[in-house]
C-alpha cells in the first residue's frame, strides 16, 4: 500500500504583484553602471477546506492542528498572545507560572487560559519584499553591490517568520 495520498482539501485564493526593473545608467568604453530593482508582494486566502461542519454550528470548521484558517492565508501563527512577563511580586500569578514567565492574554475574560483564548497572532510570510542591486564596471574590474530587503512583523504586518517564541511562548524549550 501507500504511506500517503494526496488529496485537494480545499480551495486558496492567490493574488499578488512582481515587478523588475533593470536599466543601463551609464555605457561608455572604459566604464558602465548598471542598476536593477525587484519588488514583490504576495497574498493568499484559504476560501474552503474540507467542507466539515463537525460542532454542529452551521459554519465550515478550519484545521486548527494544520494552522489552516477560513479567510486567514496559508501560514497563519495561531496560539496565545503574551502580554507582559509574571515580575517578582505579582499577586495574580497562575499556579503552573512564575517570575520571569510570560503572561498569556485571557481574552474571553473568565479568569482561566483555554483554547478559546488562541488567536491569530501573525503570518509566516513578508508583508513584501524587495531588491536593488548595482553594478559597475571600469576597464577589466567590476564591483556588484546589492541590498535585499523582507519586510513585515507583527499580525498587520504578516511577517513573524521562524519566531518561535511569538509562535509559542508556552513552550519550555522557547524558555530563555
Amino acid at each position: 500500500g501507500f504511506s500517503s495520498i494526496r488529496v485537494n482539501i480545499g480551495e486558496l485564493e492567490n493574488t499578488g504583484v512582481e515587478i523588475a526593473l533593470n536599466s543601463n545608467v551609464i555605457q561608455t568604453s572604459d566604464f558602465s553602471w548598471s542598476i536593477g530593482g525587484i519588488f514583490s508582494r504576495n497574498r493568499n486566502k484559504i476560501v474552503s477546506l474540507v467542507g466539515s461542519d463537525n460542532d454542529g454550528d452551521g459554519v465550515e470548521d478550519d484545521n486548527i492542528g494544520s494552522r489552516w484558517f477560513i479567510g486567514q492565508p496559508l501560514g497563519a501563527i495561531f496560539g496565545y498572545a503574551v502580554d507582559v512577563i509574571h515580575q517578582t511580586g505579582d499577586t495574580d500569578i497562575p499556579n503552573s507560572y512564575q517570575p520571569g514567565d510570560f503572561r498569556i492574554v485571557d481574552y474571553d475574560g473568565d479568569g482561566e487560559l483555554t483554547p478559546d483564548d488562541r488567536h491569530i497572532l501573525g503570518y509566516s510570510r513578508p508583508n513584501y519584499s524587495f531588491s536593488i542591486r548595482n553594478t559597475f564596471t571600469y576597464k577589466n574590474f567590476s564591483l556588484h553591490t546589492m541590498i535585499n530587503s523582507i519586510q513585515g512583523g507583527g499580525k498587520d504586518n504578516y511577517y513573524v517568520g521562524n519566531n518561535i517564541i511569538a509562535h509559542d511562548p508556552g513552550k519550555p524549550s522557547t524558555s530563555w
